[in-house]
This record gives C-alpha cells, structure tokens and sequence, in this order.
C-alpha cells in the first residue's frame, strides 16, 4: 500500500507541472489573443487533461484494487476508504422537520431532544 501512495505523489508532483504549463499557455493566449496561441493552448489543455483524467482513474482503480483484496486490517480498510472519499471525520445528521411542519431543525441540542424527548430528564 505504501509503494502505490509514493508512486501517486511522484505522479502528483508530474502533473502539477502539467498544470502549470497549461496555465503559461492561457496566460499567453489571453495576452497575444492570436488564433494560433489559443489553437497551441487548446491542444495542449486536452492533451494534458486528458492526462490528469487518466491519473486519476488509475488511482483510484489502485486503491479499490487495494479494498477488494482484503489484505487491510479493518483500521487500514476504512482509513484508505477515507482517503478515497475525502472525509475526514463523521458527517452530522442532516436537518430534521419536526411534526408540526415548523422550519427545518439544525441545531445538534435541538435535534437531540427531537429524537429522544425525554433526553436529560431523569
């Protein structure tokens, strides 16, 4: 697991300069607003798009490759799912109505006592 997360930061590292190139061609384009800068800077942005999309899609066949396998202890699972997803942490409940169709409820505490009524009264 570890060889293929250093393998995606050299690639990272790659494609940034992509990026940054295609971004020197705009600018380029921008400036001289000549058919012949913006036909270059077109095929270069698909070009390199195309690449990123690519990257991108090995990446995370690599990483699904790695939860299908089963080789993961169950901490490794699910922080590798993690990195996939881009969670960081739980999300929360999202906003509750009440029955009386009132506005829709956000606060945490709120929603707490929503849920379990008599919450906190004994």
């Amino acid at each position: 697991m570890l060889i293929i997360f250093i393998q995606i930061t050299i690639d990272n590292k790659r494609y940034s300069k992509f990026i940054r190139a295609r971004k020197r061609l705009h600018n380029i384009a921008k400036h001289t607003n000549s058919p012949g800068d913006w036909a270059k800077y077109r095929k270069t942005r698909n070009i390199r798009v195309n690449k990123i999309r690519n990257a991108k899609q090995t990446y995370y066949i690599k990483i699904l490759n790695i939860l299908k396998t089963g080789n993961l202890t169950s901490k490794q699972w699910w922080a590798t799912l993690r990195k996939i997803t881009g969670t960081k942490n739980m999300s929360t409940y999202p906003p509750l109505k009440s029955d009386d169709n009132s506005l829709p409820i956000s606060d945490d505490k709120m929603k707490a006592d929503l849920l379990c009524p008599d919450n906190g009264k004994r």
